[in-house]
Parts: structure tokens; C-alpha cells; sequence
């Protein structure tokens, strides 16, 4: 389980988004951990990842409209 801190600090915005992090890594993790596959947006492509770590693109997404942040995938 994560936390959030008690107090805010003046970085809200960096705390929150690596709690969000966090949080993410530890569900994918467990969802593997667990048999399961999941789905993620790499890129403009949506892809599977399986537990034996392989991966099946699903389907091409459209492109972004507006700039994005750089994404991380989590394997």
C-alpha cells in the first residue's frame, strides 16, 4: 500500500505523479506476479504484455494531438 504524506509540500505535482508511479509499478507487478497479462499505450501502439514477457501489439492508436510528456513503460 502507498501512502500519501500528511503534510503537502511545494512540489505537489512531483510527489503526487511519483506516488502515481509507484503505485502503477506495484499493480503491474502484481498482475504478472499473478498470471495475468496487461495492456499498456506504447507509443502510438497498444500492446499486451504477458508474464512470459511477451508482447502482441493489439491495435495502432491516433496520434496525440497535442505534445506529451516523454511516457515510461513499466515491464
Amino acid at each position: 500500500m502507498i501512502y500519501l504524506p500528511s503534510q503537502i509540500d511545494e512540489d505537489v505535482s512531483t510527489s503526487i505523479s511519483a506516488i502515481a508511479t509507484q503505485a502503477v509499478h506495484a499493480a503491474s507487478q502484481a498482475t504478472l506476479s499473478a498470471n495475468l497479462s496487461i495492456v499498456v499505450a506504447d507509443g502510438n501502439t497498444l500492446v499486451e504484455l504477458k508474464p512470459d514477457g511477451t508482447r502482441t501489439v493489439l491495435k495502432q492508436l491516433p496520434p496525440l494531438q497535442k505534445p506529451a510528456r516523454s511516457l515510461t513503460i513499466i515491464h
